[in-house]
C-alpha cells in the first residue's frame, strides 16, 4: 500500500547572495510502503481485556495480532470521544497529508506545522537556487518514516504497528495496612497488567513479574497475600476479577517470547550493597574489605550475575557488628545478611534463561 507522506525538516542554509547561514524549516516527502493483509493472515493470539478508568467492563480490548514472527497492536485514534477505536487505513493517509503530529499520524517525523513562516520564505529546496546548504535533516526524516512505515501493518483496513516489547505482563503489588479493629497488621496485594517495555530489565522481579501464562503462579501468590481465597480457578477470571483486574486471554502461547531473568535486578541489588558500604569499607576488618574488593572489581570488569553471587555471598560471610556488645550493630549486620540471603536464594532459584548459540565460525577466505 503506497503512500506519499509530506514532512518538515530543519536546514542551515547560505542564500545566494547571502553571507550568513539562516535556518530554514523546509517541505519535502517521501514514498513508502505499507504492507497489508488480512485477518486470516494476521490471527490474533492474544487478547488483553481492559477496564475504563473508573473500573467499568466493556471497554474494547487489545488484540494482537501476529504475522510472522512479529506481533502488531492496533493504532487507536487520538479523539477523546472515540479513545479505543483503531485508526483506519484512509484516516491514515489523510492524516500523513495534512501532516498531522497526533496518534491518527504514525508516520510523523521531522518538524511540526505549528512555527511561523513569512509569505515570502522558501517553502522547499527548489525554491533556493544556488544556496549552500550546510547541514540539512531531509534524508534524516525521510529514513525516520521509511523505519515507522517498515513497523506498520494494514490488517482489513485497520492500522497496526510492530509490539516491540509490548508483551503484557503482570505486575503483582504487595502492600500492607493496619487494622485496628483486629489490632495488627494485614496484608493483601493487587495485579497491574502492563507492557514489558514499561519495566527496565533491573527492576523485573520473578517474585512480582510474570508472564500472562503464569496465571496460576500469580494466584497463589495473591492467595499467599491473602488477596484471594482457595476457591480460584485460574480457567476462570470472574474468580480472581478482584485481584487481576485486566487479565490477559491466550489464544496461541507461542506468541510469548519474555523469559525471566533475574540476573539484572541482582546485578541492581549487588550495586546498591556496594554503594551502601562504600564509605565504612576503609575501617573494615582486612577480610571485609578483601571480600568487598572483590565484588567490586568483578562489578566493575562486567562479570556475569551467577559470579557475583558467589561473591556477594563471600561478602556477607565476612560482615560482623563493629562492637560486640552494640545491640544496634548487631541487629543491622543481621537483617543486612538476611536481605542478602533472600535476594542471593531468590536468584538461585530463579529459572535460567535461555543462552542463545555460540557463533560458529567458519573458513575465512
Amino acid at each position: 500500500m503506497i503512500v506519499e507522506v509530506p514532512f518538515v525538516y530543519e536546514a542551515s542554509v547560505t542564500p545566494r547572495g547571502k553571507r550568513k547561514p539562516v535556518d530554514l524549516h523546509l517541505g519535502s516527502s517521501v514514498v513508502v510502503d505499507v504492507a497489508g493483509v488480512t485477518a486470516e493472515q494476521a490471527p490474533v493470539v492474544l487478547r488483553w481485556h481492559r477496564r475504563s478508568a473508573d473500573g467499568d467492563e466493556g471497554r474494547p480490548p487489545i488484540e494482537y495480532r501476529r504475522s510472522g514472527d512479529a506481533l502488531f497492536t492496533p493504532v487507536f485514534v487520538s479523539h477523546a470521544r472515540e479513545p479505543d477505536r483503531p485508526v483506519a487505513f484512509d484516516e491514515m493517509v489523510e492524516a500523513a497529508r495534512a501532516g498531522h503530529s497526533g496518534r491518527d499520524n504514525p508516520l510523523f517525523a521531522g518538524e511540526g506545522y505549528g512555527y511561523r513562516s513569512r509569505p515570502d520564505d522558501p517553502k522547499t529546496a527548489e525554491d533556493l537556487p544556488g544556496a549552500a546548504f550546510h547541514s540539512s535533516q531531509e534524508q534524516a526524516v525521510a529514513a525516520e518514516i521509511r523505519e515507522k512505515a517498515a513497523g506498520l501493518l494494514v490488517v482489513d483496513g485497520l492500522v497496526f504497528r510492530r509490539a516491540r516489547d509490548a508483551e503484557p505482563i503482570y505486575e503483582l503489588h504487595p502492600y500492607t495496612w493496619y487494622d485496628r479493629a483486629q489490632g495488627h497488621q494485614m496484608r493483601s496485594c493487587y495485579v497491574d497488567t502492563k507492557v514489558l517495555g514499561a519495566i527496565a530489565p533491573a527492576d523485573r522481579d520473578v517474585r512480582r513479574h510474570f508472564r500472562v501464562d503464569q496465571i496460576a503462579e500469580v494466584l497463589s501468590a495473591a492467595q499467599a497475600h491473602g488477596a484471594v481465597d482457595a476457591g480460584w480457578d485460574h480457567d476462570d477470571p470472574k474468580t480472581y476479577s478482584q485481584v487481576v483486574a485486566e487479565p490477559v486471554e491466550i489464544l496461541d502461547p507461542s506468541a510469548l517470547a519474555y523469559r525471566p531473568d533475574q540476573g539484572p535486578a541482582f546485578l541492581k541489588f549487588a550495586a546498591q550493597i556496594l554503594e551502601s558500604d562504600k564509605g565504612d569499607i576503609a575501617g573494615a576488618p582486612r577480610g571485609q574489605m578483601i571480600a568487598y574488593a572483590d565484588l567490586r572489581d568483578a562489578m566493575r570488569g562486567g562479570a556475569r550475575a551467577g559470579k557475583v553471587c558467589d561473591l556477594l555471598q563471600a561478602y556477607a560471610a565476612t560482615l560482623a557488628p563493629k562492637r560486640e556488645d552494640d545491640g544496634f550493630w548487631a541487629e543491622h549486620v543481621a537483617e543486612r545478611k538476611a536481605d542478602i540471603a533472600t535476594e542471593i536464594e531468590t536468584f538461585r532459584l530463579a529459572p535460567i534463561p535461555e543462552e542463545p548459540a555460540p557463533a560458529v565460525e567458519g573458513l575465512k577466505p
